[in-house]
């Protein structure tokens, strides 16, 4: 399955439209790098919410210090419908987040050319696709899911993660930019 993610930045958060299924509607709020990111995706038809939150307020203040920053951040832990369900851990050797849902061990990474690859049970399940331009941060993303089960706001979710996390653009905003993300190699 393939579906295209339209990101629009607005005010006071970015907002996030599945052209293939309007129902779903994700935001991130707008941080600047230095408050506690929230993403979310709502799925309007069964009233749904799944969230990544930062709780840590203050090891978020410590990770926008030059060079601590490079070592302490501030862990995501991700919510559906309120109940905590995982806690993401932060792999500095290449630019991955990790956890687990009940039995299934997730992995997400970076990989080259705007492409973030989703793993569950280390089988590649997702492919994140970035648009390298991008005209008043209006950007889109390309997600094709190889499994086809139904959770899929859990898998544009994830997506919404990798634009604020990998390809963030706290403090750059620009009316138009050809965007060429360099990252360590993975895998």
């Amino acid at each position: 399955m393939i579906f295209h993610l339209v990101r629009k930045v607005g005010f006071p958060c970015i907002q996030y439209t599945i052209i293939e299924d309007p129902a779903l509607v994700g935001r991130a709020n707008s941080t600047l790098g230095i408050a506690r990111q929230r993403v979310l995706i709502e799925d309007k038809r069964s009233n749904i919410v799944y969230s990544l939150r930062q709780t840590n307020l203050l090891l978020k203040l410590i990770s926008i210090i030059p060079f601590l920053g490079m070592i302490i951040r501030a862990p995501f832990y991700l919510y559906i419908d309120g109940a905590k369900c995982a806690k993401f851990k932060r792999s500095y050797k290449n630019s991955a987040y990790s956890w687990k849902i009940q039995d299934d061990f997730y992995e997400l990474y970076s990989g080259q050319n705007e492409t973030s690859i989703l793993t569950r049970n280390e089988k590649q399940v997702a492919t994140y696709q970035k648009n390298r331009i991008s005209v008043c941060e209006k950007n889109e993303y390309v997600i094709t899911l190889n499994v086809s089960d139904n959770l899929i706001p859990y898998y544009v979710l994830l997506c919404i993660f990798v634009d604020v996390t990998f390809y963030n653009n706290y403090r750059r905003w620009a009316l138009f930019r050809y965007e060429r993300t360099v990252v360590p190699k993975s895998k």
